[in-house]
């Protein structure tokens, strides 16, 4: 950097995104991402292009820009394509499909997953087979399709117990747990404690935040005694509004505002549920007409609306 070479410098802001995104400095990351994609358009450096919109989309998708995320996420496909990376250009599927999945286009979401799966096939155990497979597996559960949300999901736990990546491996936990609370609640419940607790130590905030939530909805699920988890759930809150994690912020305050509830605590849950329901909004508000629609939709937009119409019930 200190030569002032122009062609390293999009590699560079690159790895700093990157730096950024495992600390959980979600905005600071795209501001390094859009730096580096300045930088590769001027001395035309398409892989670097590309890597920037893939991060970005990525970043974007965790502070519930869902548009925008999207956008990144094509146009990095879009060249992926153009230069033939092929397993560039699976991997933005991936982004592509979560986000539509979290706005509510299961439709468009499963076909997108579908294509990403097949292509996932030629590349063996890589790292996009076994990310292939939990998005199949998300969207199996979405489905209620638990047999096969299942298979995928311990497939991909089997792919990444060799792996041992930082944060797909317990993010795949984390899903399994969500699909065996069904019969084992407790169990669940003390197994993804322990990842969560685990993520704070080593700092993946990614990881700290999908376990939260899924202990909220273990929880709102279950007749447990939610007393040992409240103060999780509560950090795990704070982490996502300081990072600008919407979708779990508002989650996590839902979760929080009805076990507040169910513990007689009117107050505190009506100050949850109204915090839940000002992020919520502001996600929508920000959406496109058409995603916005299918967004208001989906079950846990439903739920919401649902219980703050009616907040001491």
């Amino acid at each position: 950097e200190r030569g002032e070479f122009d062609s390293f410098k999009a590699r560079i802001f690159s790895g700093r995104a990157g730096i950024h995104y495992g600390l959980g400095k979600f905005r600071e990351s795209i501001d390094y991402h859009r730096a580096s994609s300045m930088w590769a358009i001027r001395t035309g450096q398409q892989f670097e292009f590309l890597a920037a919109c893939s991060g970005e989309a990525v970043d974007q998708m965790i502070l519930a820009n869902y548009d925008r995320a999207l956008s990144c996420a094509r146009e990095a496909y879009r060249v992926a394509c153009e230069i033939g990376n092929e397993y560039e250009a699976v991997k933005n599927m991936e982004t592509e499909a979560l986000c539509l999945n979290l706005i509510g286009d299961s439709a468009g979401a499963e076909e997108v997953a579908e294509r990403m799966l097949q292509a996932s096939e030629k590349f063996g155990h890589s790292t996009v087979a076994p990310r292939a497979l939990l998005l199949a597996g998300i969207l199996a559960q979405g489905r209620a399709e638990v047999r096969r949300a299942r298979d995928l999901l311990e497939r991909a736990e089997s792919m990444l117990l060799e792996s041992r990546d930082w944060e797909d491996l317990p993010i795949v936990q984390i899903e399994l747990q969500l699909l065996r609370a069904q019969e084992h609640a407790e169990a669940s419940l003390r197994a993804v404690l322990g990842i969560v607790e685990e993520s704070v130590k080593t700092g993946a905030l990614t990881v700290q935040l999908r376990g939260c939530v899924v202990l909220g909805e273990i929880l709102m699920a279950s007749e447990i005694d939610n007393s040992d988890y409240t103060a999780v759930l509560t950090d795990g809150l704070g982490r996502a509004g300081n990072a600008g994690a919407c979708e779990d912020e508002w989650r996590l305050n839902y979760a929080l505002g009805v076990l507040a509830l169910r513990d007689g605590d009117t107050r505190g849950a009506m100050i949850r549920l109204s915090q839940a329901l000002r992020v919520f909004r502001a996600i929508a508000d920000r959406l496109i007409p058409s995603h916005r629609k299918f967004y208001l939709e989906t079950a846990h937009a439903k739920r919401l609306l649902s219980r703050v119409s009616q907040p001491t019930d």
